[in-house]
């Protein structure tokens, strides 16, 4: 009896035990390594590199010395990198405890078992915040779940950008699962130095003009019905002789260069549409169902057509076409050859609003994807800066969040950006950090992103930080169809002077509670860098509103001491300071904000005194471009009027206040705050078209009271047009806006759909009190 006891109590443990969940696999316990990293195959350069980097970041979690060793060592367990693996997907990356002693850390090649890395170290609470300084907590014991399995993918399998950090600072990249610059030692070990091309090559590159356009002008694009007018920025892709020696330059390419799997034939700057009688039938045949025609089918057409011809000489290169316009074909008889893809580059937009807000990018972006061959998704090239001034405050910081999801949606397959270029860029590194972040993975809670950052880059700092992130979003959405531009220098249409003050006086208390920390106080002086030049371009409006806030300003010298010492031990460092696209450190210093220090320049805020309650600009006011015209209805209604066809002008439309323009141009004694409205009509050809034409207003760049050279666009509305609407007068507001002396109220024609007219009645502006 006993002995059958005995029995059936050792089945039941048994039983139990095959039940329980197993053992923990442990790293590091009591700041000792229970584990050594081991690189699959020994040393391999890419797998190596991994290795010694989870060894080193294992060591800085736990406290422990970790080993990279050729093969398991004997009394520890092994971490296996890079072990052969089979992914379903481009650059998954799997962790997975296979056994009591294996946690194998592998993936897509080299670069999937870099990202596990990645991820395990995240996992453990690490965060890559900056190129100079990552959060890393203290955890002297390291274990996972002994059934632990975990196996993730990007979203977006192509990940550039175009900044400081990514042409100099290579391992950051591969930290954030972006790739680093293709020059570099890490590109080349992980096999990225070959990319996705989109570049802007035909004219330049190939077919380039300063060879053949004196010899052979031919070739190039026909402009307007006479022959002998030809565009060296374009091609005649109907001209045989063209195509061949295309052809020749790009074969002799390939034969040079076997590797290669991306060729791109992106248009020029500067082009303009091949009118010839053979191109523009090429085009008619790509003509919307609505009938409108899209001359940028020409792009899509060379690209097919060299595609083809290289096809079976060349599989594996897949050719691609620049989209860079304000739409593509939607023409079902268009469709992209299965070698051939797209790259689209949306300049031209607010950048103030997620990328599906724009009312064209569906006619570009969403052409492109719908053109697209299954598996060849387009490539967007990306802009996510203020190239007028990289360090100002700029709103983006939310954002790419529902653009990374629309992307992803679309079966976009790769996305490089132009981000701000130095360091000292507004908030560049969070901004890098949720680039990366929302490209892997579109769904996740940016705000959450967002908190996660600032606290482990600013730490008792994170607080103002993160307030200042929150102001600036407030700024963003604080009134409807405010434009940001991404060439604009001014902050004085989305931010008070009290906005100013509030930022720097944040981010100067995030400098104050970091003291102590030095990673973090570093840190954090870079990102005040923002609202230090944001004092000296706003300087007069701040200390305009800082008596109502009971608020001691310092002078505007105090700011100008700090802000050119913050730059110069940034330039010292060997940082980048180009603060925008052309003016260097240097150059803002002496031309922008030196002259301000003399004390015959006076350092005022933007304002005039009101002296009507209304002003109403009636159409016999009005003024624009050479197709304006003026004429009155049968009720006595005088209007203006623009009347341009996409089939007769294309391009040459969009934002042209030459072409087609309506305005009005304030003078002096109207300058103040005002609610801003047209009224008008449009004959639309479809029966909702998002944007039949626009209002929107230029303004003139004031800094501290006195006029620059520049003119910025501050507002901007699409008007809808809708079908048989065409009598109907519809008044639009594009809001409360401060209106300088020349600023000018403007409406202009969409380029989505054929409107046969656009009709301003009048521009009239309302007191806000």
């Amino acid at each position: 009896m006993k002995n059958a006891f005995r029995i059936g109590f050792c089945v039941a443990i048994t039983a139990l035990a095959a039940g329980a969940a197993p053992k923990p696999f442990v790293i590091a316990e009591n700041g000792c390594a229970r584990a050594a990293v081991v690189p699959y195959g020994g040393d391999t350069n890419a797998l190596r590199y991994a290795s010694t980097f989870l060894a080193d970041y294992l060591g800085k979690l736990s406290g422990a010395r970790f080993m990279v060793a050729d093969k398991p060592v004997r009394g520890l367990r092994t971490i296996l990198v890079g072990a052969p693996y089979s992914p379903e997907r481009q650059e998954e990356l799997r962790i997975r405890v296979k056994d009591r002693d294996t946690l194998v850390v592998t993936g897509d090649g080299a670069q999937g078992a870099m990202h596990a890395v990645d991820e395990l170290l995240e996992h453990f609470g690490v965060v890559f915040c900056a190129h100079d300084f990552d959060y890393v907590p203290r955890m002297p014991d390291l274990s996972l779940p002994g059934d632990f399995d975990f196996a993730d993918a990007p979203a977006i399998t192509w990940r550039d950008s175009w900044t400081e950090l990514q042409r100099h600072h290579p391992l950051h990249m591969l930290k954030l699962r972006l790739w680093p610059e293709e020059k570099s030692r890490e590109a080349r070990m992980f096999g990225l130095v070959a990319r996705p091309c989109i570049n802007q090559t035909v004219c330049t590159k190939y077919v380039p003009r300063k060879k053949f356009l004196k010899d052979h002008p031919d070739w190039y694009a026909q402009v307007g019905a006479s022959p002998t007018n030809r565009s060296p920025h374009w091609v005649c892709i109907s001209n045989r002789e063209m195509l061949e020696e295309l052809f020749r330059e790009i074969d002799e390419q390939l034969a040079a260069n076997p590797g290669t799997r991306e060729i791109s034939v992106g248009v020029d700057d500067g082009y303009r549409y091949c009118e010839c009688e053979k191109c523009r039938a090429l085009s008619e045949t790509c003509r919307d169902p609505d009938g409108t025609l899209a001359p940028s089918a020409q792009f899509v057409l060379l690209a097919n057509i060299v595609g083809e011809h290289f096809a079976k000489k060349y599989p594996q290169v897949r050719f691609n076409y620049l989209g860079y316009d304000n739409r593509l074909p939607m023409s079902p008889n268009l469709k992209c050859g299965p070698n051939v893809g797209a790259g689209v580059a949306e300049l031209w937009r607010n950048h103030g609003l997620p990328d599906d807000c724009n009312e064209r990018s569906y006619s570009l972006l969403g052409a492109a994807a719908a053109m697209s061959a299954p598996g060849t998704g387009p490539y967007v090239w990306d802009y996510l800066a203020n190239f007028g001034d990289y360090t100002i405050p700029f709103p983006q910081h939310r954002i790419f969040a529902q653009t990374a999801r629309y992307y992803r949606d679309l079966g976009v397959r790769g996305v490089r950006a132009q981000h701000a270029f130095p360091l000292v860029g507004e908030m560049a590194e969070l901004k890098m950090w949720l680039y990366a972040k929302l490209l892997w993975n579109p769904d996740q809670d940016v705000d959450a992103l967002i908190a996660k950052w600032c606290d482990a880059a600013y730490g008792k700092g994170a607080p103002f930080v993160k307030e200042y992130v929150d102001r600036l979003e407030h700024a963003r959405l604080r009134q409807r169809w405010t434009w940001y531009g991404c060439y604009v220098r001014d902050t004085a249409h989305y931010l008070t002077g009290a906005d100013c003050i509030k930022l720097y006086d944040l981010l100067t208390k995030a400098v104050q509670a970091t003291r102590g920390d030095e990673p973090r106080h570093r840190l954090a002086r870079r990102a005040r860098f923002a609202t230090l030049a944001l004092a000296l371009s706003r300087y007069g409006d701040m200390a305009a509103a800082a008596p109502s806030m009971k608020y001691k300003l310092p002078s505007y010298a105090w700011f100008f001491d700090e802000w050119n010492m913050a730059g110069s031990a940034e330039s010292y460092a060997g940082h980048y300071m180009e603060l925008g696209e052309g003016p260097v450190f240097s150059t803002m210093r002496d031309q922008w904000y030196r002259p301000f220090l003399n004390p015959t320049n006076a350092l005022g805020a933007v304002t005039w005194p009101r002296t009507n309650a209304t002003v109403v600009i009636k159409a016999p006011a009005l003024t624009g471009g050479r197709t304006l015209t003026r004429a009155t209805d049968p009720d006595g209604t005088e209007f203006a009027r623009f009347s341009v066809s996409l089939a007769a002008y294309g391009d040459k439309i969009w934002m042209n206040p030459g072409l087609a323009e309506i305005g009005f141009t304030l003078p002096a004694g109207e300058a103040a705050q005002w609610y801003a409205f047209a009224t008008v009509r449009t004959a639309a050809s479809v029966p909702l078209d998002p944007a039949a034409s626009y209002t929107g207003i230029y303004q003139p760049y004031y800094m501290n009271g006195r006029r620059q050279k520049r003119t910025h666009e501050i507002a901007n509305r699409a008007i809808q047009g809708r079908l048989g609407d065409s009598n109907a007068w519809h008044s639009v507001c594009l809001g409360r806006r401060m209106l300088y002396p020349g600023s000018r109220l403007w409406v202009m024609p969409g380029v989505l759909h054929e409107c046969a007219y656009t009709d301003v009645r009048e521009l009239f502006l309302v007191a806000p009190d």
